[in-house]
């Protein structure tokens, strides 16, 4: 869930890391863990999956980014353009993560 797939094909680790910092100073109201997984595990209907079912997830949040890219909802950081969802993923991963 906190990896994104499609960018972590383009990015390292730290880049996502960097990516996902800046999405947090700019959606101050998403900087937070919980919040973070509650965003990602939760469809635009208020649909939620369980935490604890890993392949699922991954096609639940492959679903949602394409979801994403198709209705608009996209954000640019750092010259990259990302659906929300993997803007939300590089947050996620920048607070689980040290670097």
């Amino acid at each position: 869930m906190v990896r994104p797939a499609i960018l972590s094909r383009f990015c390292d680790e730290k880049e996502i890391y960097e990516i996902g910092k800046h999405y947090r100073s700019c959606v101050p109201a998403e900087g937070q863990k919980e919040k973070l997984k509650q965003l990602l595990l939760t469809n635009e209907y208020g649909k939620k999956i369980a935490s604890s079912d890993d392949p699922a997830i991954s096609e639940w949040i492959e679903e949602k980014v394409s979801n994403d890219f198709e209705s608009g909802k996209i954000v640019m950081i750092d010259g990259w353009v990302l659906s929300v969802t993997e803007a939300r993923q590089c947050a996620l991963l920048s607070i689980t993560t040290k670097q």
